[in-house]
């Protein structure tokens, strides 16, 4: 009987020999690949000695160091400050959602999981950053179908990947990418005068008067929805440039002086003067002071023949200047709405007396026959039908043409061609200036 116990505790001994030599094994093991170059035992740094505790319902638990322990619901600003304040190596991630948890919803790895209020101003940050990013949407504040489109292009084009919300590493990406572009430019009185003028020419009009209010922001945010996808939330070089590219075919040519066409298809800017305009000469009434001088040479004469054959002419309207029309076409515009001023009275930029070569006469009697169509009834209107052409002028807005002249008919308004030959042609077969320019 004692033998047998003797040999049971001398296993015993033996097994618990073999235990310390594998757990001495291993403990060396570890120390030579945990060693530096010198010998010395290398510091764990804090990521390798942290530890998740799994969380019940399946989301990131707590993490463990050997001096914090962050657990689901603990407030962003008392974790935020202990991870900047301490350099902790933790990313602090932000969902912005309607609806809010309080405190960390998840953690994984080394990330810190929050949500904060998806609000007004914040969507307007990131509608603001998207359109100046190149990803155009309206910034109104909404969080709609346009601006989640919008979103998703920038996530899969510059950071190659989608999320299902917005969130802080979207919003890094942004800063980082909005920075080097450009502000918004200054608006000056005359930049926003530019703005409102090229605006016009593209087919938006607000008054050209240098104040950027209501009408000429709404006015922007139409051009920039329907030809560069989305507004923008200021004025800033890439809207100049499409302005520029969008209006290059809208701008009259004007190397042909005399033949330039000037309409509501083509513009002249506001910088665009006559070169050689003169004080007026021929019969003219009070309030008209230049005309371009061949233009009132050929007038001096034209209107010197119609008295020899006892017609009595007078010029009611000459050059305008691009602001003259710009106060006159604003009456008109207050007087009967846009859409019906527009169809009476040019823009600016739109009218050819502002080229100088165009006149409104008259026969310096009734009022009711001065530009109106009932001069078409007159003998000065029957004596320019048949002999207007042989001064070089032509009836600029013929009757059954307003399709293609783009104004109502106007029996009292001669443009100047600068050429007797081309004159007779369209007076002989009955062709607007368009007509003969496009044939």
């Amino acid at each position: 009987m004692a033998k047998k116990i003797r040999v049971r505790y001398g296993n015993l001994l033996l097994t618990i020999l073999v235990v310390f030599l594998l757990i001495y094994g291993l403990v060396s093991i570890f120390k030579f690949i945990f060693k530096d170059d010198d010998g010395k035992n290398k510091e764990l740094p804090i990521a390798n000695e942290e530890n998740v505790l799994p969380e019940a319902e399946g989301s990131g638990g707590s993490k463990i160091t050997e001096e914090y322990t962050f657990n689901i619901g603990d407030s962003f600003e008392e974790v935020s400050s202990l991870v900047q304040d301490n350099k902790l190596p933790y990313t602090i991630f932000i969902n912005y959602v309607k609806e809010p948890r309080e405190g960390i919803v998840n953690i994984e790895e080394n990330t810190l999981y929050f949500e904060q209020e998806l609000t007004k101003n914040k969507v307007k940050w990131l509608q603001s950053k998207l359109t100046k990013a190149g990803y155009p949407t309206r910034v109104d504040g909404g969080f709609g179908k346009n601006t989640k489109k919008a979103l998703d292009q920038y996530t899969s084009e510059v950071m190659n990947q989608k999320f299902d919300h917005f969130n802080s590493a979207v919003e890094e990406s942004l800063e980082l990418i909005t920075d080097n572009i450009e502000d918004k430019i200054t608006l000056t009185k005359e930049k926003v005068k530019w703005l409102q003028e090229y605006l016009k020419i593209a087919g938006y009009y607000t008054k050209i008067d240098g104040n950027f209010g209501k009408n000429t922001q709404k006015t922007l945010d139409e051009y920039t929805t329907d030809v560069m996808g989305g507004t923008f939330a200021t004025y800033n070089d890439d809207i100049e440039d499409s302005l520029k590219e969008y209006t290059k075919d809208k701008l009259a040519d004007t190397t042909n002086y005399y033949l330039m066409i000037v309409n509501k298809k083509k513009n002249i800017l506001s910088t665009f003067r006559p070169i050689d305009l003169v004080d007026i000469t021929a019969n003219h009434s009070g309030n008209v002071k230049y005309i371009d001088r061949k233009t009132n040479k050929a007038l001096v004469k034209m209107f010197a023949d119609a008295k020899e054959d006892g017609i009595t002419l007078r010029v009611v309207s000459g050059y305008r200047s691009f602001d003259y029309q710009v106060n006159l076409f604003d009456k008109y515009v207050r007087k009967d709405g846009y859409e019906k001023a527009n169809k009476y009275s040019a823009l600016p930029g739109q009218s050819e007396h502002q080229t100088g070569l165009a006149v409104d006469v008259d026969n310096n009697s009734d009022k009711k026959y001065t530009v109106s169509v009932k001069f078409e009834e007159t003998d000065a209107f029957k004596w320019l039908t048949k002999n207007a052409y042989k001064y070089g002028f032509i009836l600029r807005y013929p009757k059954g043409k307003e399709d293609i002249t783009g104004y109502s008919y106007e029996p009292w308004h001669y443009r100047y061609v600068g050429d007797i030959d081309i004159a007779k042609e369209i007076s002989d077969n009955n062709l607007t200036l368009e007509e003969y320019m496009n044939k």
